[in-house]
Parts: structure tokens; sequence; C-alpha cells
């Protein structure tokens, strides 16, 4: 054995925990993925009508706190008082095309963390396998960058749909300042996406030259 060769099976064998644990890890973020859709889906979704969280004008209110038990039953609770923002409102007269909208919206939400985690445990494979500037690597990179960037903006787009279904069916319009939370989190994924593609040309420039070489061997 060669000592380049004796080189390259040593530091694979150094990163093989690393991929190890970032495939575990992958396992583990795809059941969350999927537990957080669930929930979500049930959360929207009931069987009296979609359950929709409105903005409202800050209101003081006063509540009956939860009731607490104890080992003799009942125990009475003291008033709470806080400030309303926002209320659960049940939509029963929901257009189709805005629930379809709205099943859609955690469905490609799903699908796109999914995407993501299958991509970047792909990629943790083929490093595994010693091939960091291959083929398919760059494939896995692409699709992981497209997906992320088709996903977030079909998601997008189905949940406006789908909030304009609500506030029509409600009559209301909802002037709400979480506009601003929605942008942010879209300037980050667009970050995400622009630095994927980045690494991506990189990737490519490197197999060509790697080719380039070979073809002059």
């Amino acid at each position: 054995m060669s000592h380049n060769t004796k080189s390259e099976f040593q530091q694979q064998r150094r990163l093989r925990p690393d991929v190890f644990t970032i495939l575990v890890m992958g396992v583990l973020a795809a059941v969350s993925v999927i537990t957080i859709t669930v929930t979500t889906f049930r959360s929207f979704f009931t069987p009296d009508g979609i359950m929709w969280r409105l903005p409202v004008n800050d209101a003081a209110v006063t509540a009956e706190g939860l009731t607490a038990f104890g080992s003799e039953g009942a125990i009475s609770t003291e008033p709470v008082s806080g400030t309303l923002t926002t209320i659960n409102v049940l939509v029963t007269q929901l257009n189709p095309l805005s629930t379809i909208a709205l099943g859609a919206t955690i469905i490609v939400a799903c699908l796109t963390g999914l995407c993501g985690i299958v991509c970047t445990g792909g990629i943790a494979w083929t490093f595994l396998r010693g091939s960091f500037f291959s083929r398919a690597t760059s494939r896995l990179v692409r699709t992981l960058t497209l997906g992320l960037a088709i996903g977030a903006a079909t998601a997008y787009a189905c949940w406006h749909l789908a909030a304009n279904g609500v506030e029509a069916a409600l009559d209301v319009r909802s002037q709400t300042p979480a506009g601003a939370i929605w942008w942010a989190w879209y300037a980050i994924i667009l970050f995400i996406v622009c630095s994927l593609g980045l690494l991506d040309i990189a990737l490519a420039r490197a197999l060509r030259m790697q080719e380039e070489v070979e073809g002059l061997v």
C-alpha cells in the first residue's frame, strides 16, 4: 500500500464517525419533520372546520386559571389577567381551493424538509465512500438547492392563497406585523439557496478541472 493510499484510508476512517453521526441525526430529523407535519395538520384541520389563528386589536382580558388537581381533588385557582392579541377562530365556510392550498402548504413544507435531509445524508454517504468531488455529489447539491428554492416558493404561495380564503370567509382583513417575520425567514432561505448554488458552481468547476488533468495524464 502506497503512502498516499494509506493516508487517504486513514482520513476516511477518521471521517467515518462524523458521517454516521450525520446519518443518525438525519433519521431523527426526518422523524421530527413528519411528527411536526402531523401535529400541524391536526391543529388546522378539525372535524368541525379549519382552526385559524387570527390577530386582533389588543384587549385586556381576565379568565379563570386552569383547574389544578391535588390529592384531595380540584384546587381553586386565581383568575389570570393579560392582553389578548390573537384568537383561534373556527372557519366552517372555507372554499375548497383555499382548503387544498392550506393542506398543500403543510405537505410541501414537509417534503422540502425531507428533501434537505435526504440530500444532506446522501452527500455524507458519498464522503464516506471517498467521493468528495464526484458527479453524484454535484447532483445532490443541485437537488438540494432546487428543492429548497422551489419548496419555499410553493409553500409561500399556497400559504397566502389559504390566508386570503380564510379572510374572505371571515369577512376580515388581517394587518398583522408577522409579514416582516415571513420576509426575514425567506431572506435566510434565499441566502442558503444562493450559498448552495455557489458551492455547486465551485464543485462543477473542480470536477471539470479534475477531468482535464486526468485527460492530460
